[in-house]
């Protein structure tokens, strides 16, 4: 596991960030954390406008005036600032912050930085890793501030935030709640499918392979593997199924910070993978019911065509010279 590096910028807070990158691969199911142990500093001229950022070369830079500073003096004076609750949701929210770039370092056990460079270079891929990443991040939050924080710290900042009249907005609200959405709507459709699996999946994975690994999560709960006998169809219909996933979410960058945007952009996205999951199970179950067919062209019905002839459905790293897309980026020189 990666070890907090003493020659950054930021302090250690007596182990807080070791403690919180193994909390973000539990949380995330993580194999593996790209995170190199650095934090520093955001630079001056963008600190009070960008909370974060995870760097290309696996750095974590954090804001000093919005993360470091509240944490700092969550440390030094205790419990009693968390009297205040506007100080409070400061605190929750630079751990938060700090979760969230770390959810961006998450990796399979084989990878590189270099293979998760170039896996971000995905312009109309970054709603859907900001989204799941921030969706996420914002559910595990209780169990995050418990695990990470000394006791005598953690209860009355847990208390503290419980009683505000308000719960914090998200980062990212539109592409948060359209992820979030959609891994409702698929959790109420498909037995055995929890919306935090969902979450987990789109979250740990990153651009090439998130529609894939979202698409296998869906089949694995339907009757598609039975269906699906020969392996070469299954795997052509899973990369069918992912590429209406893919799809939904490359459309993301446009959907506005309103909560009703999101969650209808989310049912949207939703709905078309489940129409084509359904549709396909009662087509081949028909097929079997029939013995079997053989199939000159693709390998499922197009939506809606049960029964008619099968046709084939046809948070960027290290770039800070590009613009930011979409609603409260968390920073310049990385992935925020």
């Amino acid at each position: 596991m990666t070890r907090f590096d003493p020659a950054s910028a930021v302090p250690g807070f007596d182990g807080l960030w070791d403690r919180l990158a193994a909390e973000v691969m539990r949380s995330h199911q993580a194999e593996a954390t790209l995170w190199n142990g650095r934090i520093d500093y955001i630079p001056p001229e963008f600190e009070r406008s960008v909370r974060g950022r995870a760097t290309e070369d696996g750095r974590l830079l954090l804001s000093r005036p919005l993360v470091v500073e509240p944490l700092r003096r969550l440390y030094a004076e205790g419990p009693a600032a968390l009297s205040d609750p506007k100080f409070a949701q400061e605190c929750r929210r630079a751990i938060k912050t700090a979760a969230h770039e770390l959810g961006h370092l998450t990796a399979p056990a084989d990878w590189t930085i270099a293979d998760r460079i170039r896996d971000h270079d995905r312009d109309e891929q970054d709603p859907a890793e900001e989204g799941f990443i921030e969706a996420l991040t914002q559910q595990e939050m209780p169990g995050i501030i418990d695990r990470v924080l000394p006791a005598e710290l953690a209860v009355p900042l847990a208390r503290a935030v419980a009683a505000a009249p308000e719960p914090a907005l998200p980062s990212y609200p539109g592409w948060t709640i359209a992820t979030g959405t959609f891994a409702a709507e698929l959790s109420a459709e498909f037995e055995g499918l929890r919306a935090i699996d969902v979450l987990r999946a789109g979250a740990r994975e990153s651009a090439s392979r998130r529609a894939d690994a979202l698409a296998g999560l869906i089949v694995s709960r339907t009757r598609l593997p039975e269906l699906l006998r020969d392996p070469e169809r299954a795997a052509a219909f899973r990369s069918e199924l992912a590429g209406v996933v893919g799809a939904g979410f490359a459309g993301l960058s446009d959907v506005p910070t309103a909560r009703t945007a999101g969650m209808q952009r989310g049912e949207r996205i939703a709905a078309g993978a489940i129409e084509k999951v359904r549709t396909s199970e009662q087509f081949f179950a028909q097929m079997a019911d029939f013995g079997g067919l053989t199939l000159d062209h693709g390998i499922a019905p197009a939506s809606g065509a049960v029964g008619s002839r099968p046709t084939p459905d046809h948070e960027r790293l290290g770039d800070p010279a590009k613009p930011a897309l979409g609603n409260d980026k968390e920073g310049p020189a990385g992935r925020g």
